[in-house]
């Protein structure tokens, strides 16, 4: 038909405001012409005479399009000074707010407009996610399609950080959307929801992450709750894009519509307040030289409960000391061997550090001119007595930061269980036989398929090993871990467990899947880690451990093994085996032991900051 073409010259608009308005330009073609509209920073493009169907809908789509010819000069409201009051509209806050996240997307998606608009360019289906992640809380934000054409589509929703981002928002497990046909996905199955929508409507999203519900609204007007039961977080708000580009505002500019009550805008000042302000507070690690001589090491904030030591340039054993059990005792991570008695090794444990003998018999924790590194836990003031379990265990436990050091007696053979402390289920326990030399580290992690029946070793470098006896076939409780003694560890041995339950904003325990690329998976903590351990779960391969201490700037390469006495990079310098960032970490590198194609891996992370204190590295 006839192309009719209406010059409109005013101030640049927003896409907010074109889309907002679509509904009246359409009504100047009657909705049935072909034509264009163009603005100062938009094209609106309508033509009748194409047609495309939703992959298995069979529901037909007039090709409708807002092209963006120039944005404008947009002025958004993102500080990193936190003030203001969220009255619900949108730019009221001053902090950051999330965007898309360019480390967390498909290859295919780009990323614009201060990464607030995401396009993809081919006839298929990716998807991004947004750069803070949702564990509590009543959150609210909205999206839109800046431009449609044949066979191009956007898919706005949730999705959890393991989910795939090969396809649409919805098109996978742990990802839930709604579709411009008004039907909502999950695991790629389509059920009736809502109202049909497309270019010129406005979907906003509302996820109480308390009660687990998630809402999609059109144009203000709810559409009812879409799924429900939502509460093992994080979940990401994410964008699903098919040959089109969409934009997102978490609020840095006005919302379309107001939030529903109570509501708020996904900006880290309306985070929840972190239970751990600082990391540094319950863990940090300090760098030292030796030097052969009886001394003190200060500085570090707090007396610690497990000092985990390790020559950088000299092939020695690690050293572990914990406090339940006491100073100059000592076992090595990368050995099976009992537990040793050195009175030159750590010698004490102090109010604001510990102090080193002259290491003069096991060199490992002094030697002269040699560097070192210390990984420093703290958990509570004084032993107590614990008897949760079967057997009585002897415990320090902070609550607050997750982590106790468990001493405690296998005692006769058969099942046990030994209490923990936490008050909360175990998302990593590890557990060793001090009295008996040949018995290796007993590793569990609630990120592990089976948590019940399946272990690694720290000395070992074994892919996860699936056997009911080892956990006794029975995961951890707020309580107690269990164990077979005279199997996991030798009966009436004198054992030692650490045990650790996330805290968010603080430590993170999870797992990623390894594509084999530079851009690797980017893992998502809420924090800026200060410590990182991952272990392959699927194939053979060592425990690497990082920190930002040896690491000042990223991409992160000295790594030491967990499993092995090598110095530092033993197996060769890499400068960019991944990137430590304010919310996560990014594999950078097709390391086999951390980012091999299709490989599972574990990880534990702790803070150096959370992600409302953390500054952007």
């Amino acid at each position: 038909g006839n192309i009719a073409q209406v010059s409109i010259y005013n101030r640049a608009l927003s896409a907010e405001e074109v889309t907002q308005n679509y509904n009246a330009l359409v009504g100047r073609f009657g909705g049935t012409s072909t034509g264009s509209i163009v603005t100062d920073g938009m094209v609106l493009n309508l033509d009748a005479g194409n047609s495309a169907s939703y992959p298995g809908t069979g529901t037909t789509w007039t090709d409708i399009s807002v092209q963006k010819t120039n944005p404008g000069n947009d002025s958004l409201t993102d500080t990193p000074t936190s003030y203001g009051t969220d009255t619900g509209v949108g730019g009221e806050v001053r902090g950051n707010y999330a965007t898309l996240n360019p480390l967390d997307k498909n290859s295919s998606i780009t990323l614009s407009n201060g990464n607030l608009d995401g396009s993809n360019a081919t006839a298929a289906w990716f998807s991004v996610r947004s750069t803070i992640g949702i564990t509590s809380g009543k959150f609210y934000w909205e999206y839109s399609n800046l431009y449609t054409g044949n066979f191009s589509w956007s898919f706005p929703g949730l999705t959890t950080g393991s989910a795939t981002l090969s396809t649409y928002v919805g098109g996978t497990t742990g990802s839930y959307g709604y579709a411009y046909t008004g039907d909502k996905y999950t695991n790629a199955t389509g059920s009736a929801y809502g109202a049909t929508w497309g270019v010129g409507d406005v979907i906003g999203v509302s996820f109480d992450a308390d009660a687990g519900n998630l809402v999609f609204y059109k144009n203000g007007v709810s559409q009812g709750v879409a799924f429900s039961g939502l509460t093992s977080g994080p979940y990401f708000p994410a964008l699903g894009s098919y040959a089109t580009t969409s934009t997102v505002n978490f609020a840095q500019r006005p919302f379309a519509y107001a939030a529903p009550s109570g509501f708020k805008a996904l900006c880290d000042t309306n985070l929840p307040a972190p239970t751990i302000a600082k990391g540094s507070s319950v863990f940090d690690t300090t760098l030292y030289t030796g030097n052969s001589s009886a001394r003190s090491l200060t500085g570090i904030g707090f007396q610690p409960d497990l000092v985990w030591i390790k020559s950088r340039s000299q092939a020695t054993g690690h050293g572990l000391f914990n406090s339940v059990v006491g100073a100059t005792k000592v076992l090595s991570s990368n050995t099976n061997g009992a537990q040793a008695t050195d009175v030159n090794s750590l010698t004490s444990f102090n109010s604001d550090g510990f102090s080193l003998g002259t290491d003069v018999s096991n060199n490992f924790v002094n030697v002269n001119t040699q560097t070192y590194v210390a990984w420093n836990w703290k958990a509570s003031v004084s032993n107590t007595t614990n008897t949760a379990g079967s057997i009585t265990s002897t415990v320090r436990a902070n609550t607050t930061s997750g982590f106790s050091v468990v001493s405690f007696n296998a005692g006769s053979a058969g099942n046990k269980t030994v209490g923990h402390g936490l008050g909360v289920p175990l998302n990593l326990w590890i557990v060793k036989s001090c009295s008996v030399t040949g018995n290796s580290w007993s590793v569990g992690s609630s990120s592990l398929a089976n948590q019940a029946s399946v272990y690694l070793s720290l000395n070992l470098t074994h892919a996860a090993v699936s056997d009911t006896r080892i956990w006794a076939n029975t995961a951890p409780t707020s309580t107690v871990f269990s164990f077979e003694s005279n199997y996991t560890l030798p009966a009436n041995s004198d054992c030692i467990a650490y045990c650790f339950a996330a805290v968010t904003g603080y430590s993170s325990f999870g797992s990623y899947t390894g594509n084999g690329s530079a851009d690797g998976p980017f893992v998502y903590t809420g924090f800026r880690p200060r410590w990182i351990l991952t272990k392959p779960a699927s194939a053979t391969g060592t425990w690497n451990v990082y920190d930002t201490a040896r690491a000042t700037a990223n991409g992160v390469g000295p790594y030491l093994f967990a499993n092995s006495s090598d110095v530092e990079n033993a197996t060769g310098a890499v400068d960019n085996l991944l990137d430590i960032n304010a919310n996560g970490f990014k594999l950078r590198f097709a390391y086999t032991s951390t980012n091999t194609a299709g490989g599972t891996y574990i990880y534990a992370a702790f803070a150096e900051n959370p992600f409302q204190y953390a500054r952007a590295r």
